[in-house]
């Protein structure tokens, strides 16, 4: 899913949305670098966790209806002013 994800949206956002390039270069990169901040640490912090259930299933658990939640609503998105707003 990431891959169409981040072949389509850059092009939807500029043709559709007509927000300039630089912008979605931009906020793809600050996207990225987050990402490599936080991957390590979710890393060491599975790492280090100790349940009954195993390291990472508990943040499974916790992942897997998250973003089932959000797949679901991501269609039924408004723009911020509503549907009417020009």
């Amino acid at each position: 899913m990431a891959i169409p994800i981040g072949v389509f949206m850059p092009r939807f956002y500029s043709d559709v949305v007509l927000v300039p390039l630089g912008a979605i270069a931009v906020a793809t990169a600050l996207a990225r670098s987050l990402d490599a901040l936080t991957d390590p640490a979710m890393g060491w912090l599975s790492d280090r966790t100790r349940s009954r259930w195993g390291r990472r299933k508990p943040y499974i658990a916790l992942g897997v209806p998250l973003t089932a939640n959000h797949s679901a609503a991501a269609p039924a998105a408004r723009p911020a002013g509503g549907a009417n707003s020009a």
